[in-house]
């Protein structure tokens, strides 16, 4: 993974603008202290996860570009259990606000673009903006229904299953795709065999 302190300002654009939808911090240097703390990533091909499972979660990501899967170890390998956009917070809840090992992890897709910012930063921001500690707890809410979105996909037919990502997701779709998640992946997440998978998108073919 490729890290750099020098951040675009239209990446921080979009990371305050995402905030905003929640609550709007009454503090003037609340953004200037915010931008101070991130760590712009940038996710390669043979990256590893950005978090493991098993371990504690000591950072969060706030995704610009690209897509972070949540995956969990299964006894035949990896289960997906869900994605964060682009323009979504990565993180894993429990494991990142009670310091406990997650039973989930993270994996960037390959050119996926992040700001990464650790729970001691956050630590820090929570003394000096309190209210953060209210946008904090309505951004992990909107978390919640992940792996309810796969639940209620997992239940269609094939197709409509396919269909449904794809309107969910339609960055991923194509020959063109801006995010090239793997149709292996995707049929994981589906729960199809990928050569099953495979039918029901003759146009979506991997390059």
């Amino acid at each position: 993974m490729l890290k750099d302190r020098a951040i675009p300002e239209e990446n921080l654009t979009a990371l305050f603008d995402f905030l905003a939808k929640f609550l709007e911090m009454p503090y003037k240097n609340f953004k200037s202290h915010v931008s101070e703390q991130l760590i712009k990533c940038t996710c390669e091909k043979d990256d590893g996860p950005i978090h493991w499972v098993g371990e504690i979660s000591y950072k969060c990501w706030f995704v610009v570009k690209g897509m972070v899967i949540i995956y969990m170890n299964g006894k035949d390998g990896k289960l997906i259990r869900g994605f964060f956009k682009a323009g979504e917070i990565a993180i894993l809840p429990n494991s990142f606000k009670n310091s406990v090992a997650s039973g989930s992890g993270l994996i960037g897709v390959p050119d996926t673009e992040l700001l990464e910012i650790s729970t001691f930063q956050m630590q820090q921001i929570y003394e000096l903006f309190p209210k953060s500690l209210d946008l904090e707890s309505k951004i992990i809410s909107s978390v919640v229904g992940k792996s309810e979105l796969r639940d209620r996909l997992i239940k269609l037919s094939a197709q409509d299953r396919v269909n449904e990502f794809h309107s969910l997701f339609p960055e991923t779709k194509g020959k063109n795709r801006t995010v090239k998640l793997l149709d292996k992946d995707k049929a994981n997440y589906l729960n199809l065999g990928e050569t099953y998978f495979s039918r029901f998108c003759a146009d979506d073919r991997e390059e």
